[in-house]
């Protein structure tokens, strides 16, 4: 069970590595599936209501949708 937890906490530091370190631990793909990816919408009406954590913040001039709870309800307007 020990060499298992090795793996997973090499896995999860491995998107901190430089990218010429990362490559001989994962695959190419494997760093992108770990991050959420932020959405791009017109209009967030919709997306704030996916969650209840969910919150709109205006941040530099942009509209966002944030969630502390469940990060992957990541939003920008624009």
């Amino acid at each position: 069970m020990q060499a298992n937890a090795g793996f997973f906490a090499l896995r999860l530091t491995n998107c901190l590595l430089p990218p010429s370190f990362r490559a001989e631990f994962n695959p190419p793909s494997a760093c992108a599936q770990e991050l959420a990816a932020m959405k791009v919408r017109n209009s967030l009406k919709s997306l704030r209501g996916r969650h209840r954590a969910n919150r709109l913040v205006r941040r530099k001039g942009r509209v966002y949708v944030i969630n502390k709870v469940q990060r992957r309800f990541k939003a920008r307007q624009g």
